[in-house]
């Protein structure tokens, strides 16, 4: 996890554009050993790219960044993956990294898993390109979170980078997804639409047998959240 500044300039130092690169092991030529280390094509999605939702980085301040203004009205910027997922067919499932680099300023970043598909551009050719298809949104509908969330009120309750942290995932053999989450530590197991089934598991703290690794977060602060409001 970054700071927001930190996090914006390592975006134009490295990525004002988002880079895909594969390897591919079909080149006969290149030894086996060597062939899954080989650039052989690569695909850009720009900066500017955003997806229908709810007004975002309302926390940025007002200065432009990357050419764009904020903040974000009616819509969410897709950028800052930090895990992909072959789908074998050419397209791929891509995460979002938690939001702008800190839970204060990123409780209107909406938890979103994207479908993309890439157009590379390798030595034969290609645009190299990347098209975004669809998206699914991580969701509680269900109060499965047993702790307070940003949209704690809302039907359905869609989670933030307020609430949790994302940075890698893998798909089920039953279609379901399971989500790394930096904030608890948890896992978070949600179904193909987003949907969280259980709650957030908290993970072993091998340095204390019998105790879980995990932020102290609780239904108390739920209840404190309602009593304010």
């Amino acid at each position: 996890m970054f700071e927001t500044g930190q996090r914006f300039r390592m975006i134009r130092r490295a990525s004002a554009s988002l880079c895909i690169g594969v390897s591919l092991s079909v080149a006969a030529a290149i030894p086996s050993s060597r062939a899954s280390d080989i650039l052989v094509g690569r695909a850009v999605l720009p900066a500017g790219p955003f997806a229908e939702g709810p007004s975002s980085g309302q926390q940025l301040g007002t200065d432009p960044i990357n050419g764009q203004s904020v903040p974000f009205v009616n819509k969410q910027p897709v950028q800052g993956f930090s895990a992909i997922h072959d789908n074998g067919d050419g397209t791929f499932w891509v995460i979002e990294d938690h939001g702008y680099g800190a839970i204060e300023n990123s409780a209107d970043f909406n938890l979103r898993v994207y479908k993309i598909r890439s157009h590379f551009k390798t030595k034969d050719g290609g645009s190299g390109r990347i098209d975004i298809k669809r998206f699914i949104e991580l969701h509680d509908p269900d109060n499965n979170v047993p702790f307070a969330i940003t949209n704690e009120f809302t039907r359905r309750r869609v989670l933030t980078g307020a609430d949790f942290d994302i940075e890698s995932f893998q798909k089920a053999k039953d279609g379901s997804l399971w989500f790394g989450d930096e904030f608890g530590p948890f896992l978070l197991h949600t179904d193909a639409t987003g949907k969280v089934l259980e709650a957030p598991v908290a993970l072993p703290d091998f340095d204390n047998p019998g105790k879980k690794f995990a932020r102290p977060r609780t239904r108390s602060a739920k209840k404190r959240l309602q009593s304010a409001l």
